[in-house]
């Protein structure tokens, strides 16, 4: 621990260099600065306020509220964004999850947006949902659209567009 106040650094070779009450409880963990941080094995934590990077390699590196809670998943930044499956990625934005099936799953930006399906990608936009079977689909913009249940399937944008049987729609 460099500096701050309240912190704890009791993994080995873990690292805290400021900021309050953060902990740094697994080996090979980091976290530079912010609040209320938790970083487990071999995880790091840039900043923000009470973030979770509990995935071995995982990384959040800032905002507020976020979660990596699986090996090599990412959160850059935003307000309570989670990747809890194996390689998810989200960059930021408001309550976006890679959760489920959602292996290498990411989502940019946007409001609730969620991938459940292995290698689903979300660009950005509202309440957008790749779900069930659907591999490697990809929803870039819009709200409330859905992919449920077919592979390489692709949503442009748009509002409410569904597709359950393999499609596209541009929007």
């Amino acid at each position: 621990v460099v500096a701050g106040g309240g912190n704890i650094a009791s993994g080995a070779c873990s690292s805290i260099l400021g900021g309050g009450i953060n902990r740094a409880l697994g080996n090979y963990s980091a976290i530079v600065g912010g609040f209320s941080n938790c970083a487990c094995t071999e995880a790091f934590i840039g900043g923000g306020n009470n973030n979770l990077a509990t995935g071995t390699d995982s990384i959040v590196v800032g905002g507020q509220q976020n979660t990596a809670s699986a090996v090599f998943s990412a959160v850059v930044g935003g307000c309570g964004n989670s990747a809890i499956t194996y390689g998810g990625f989200v960059g930021g934005g408001v309550n976006n999850c890679i959760s489920g099936q959602g292996t290498y799953g990411s989502i940019i930006a946007g409001q609730s947006n969620c991938v459940f399906s292995n290698g689903g990608f979300i660009g950005s936009g509202i309440i957008n949902r790749i779900t069930g079977t659907s591999q490697e689909s990809s929803i870039i913009n819009g709200s409330n659209n859905l992919i449920s249940n077919t592979d390489c399937s692709f949503i442009g944008g748009g509002v409410n567009n569904c597709i359950t049987y393999g499609g596209i729609v541009t929007g």
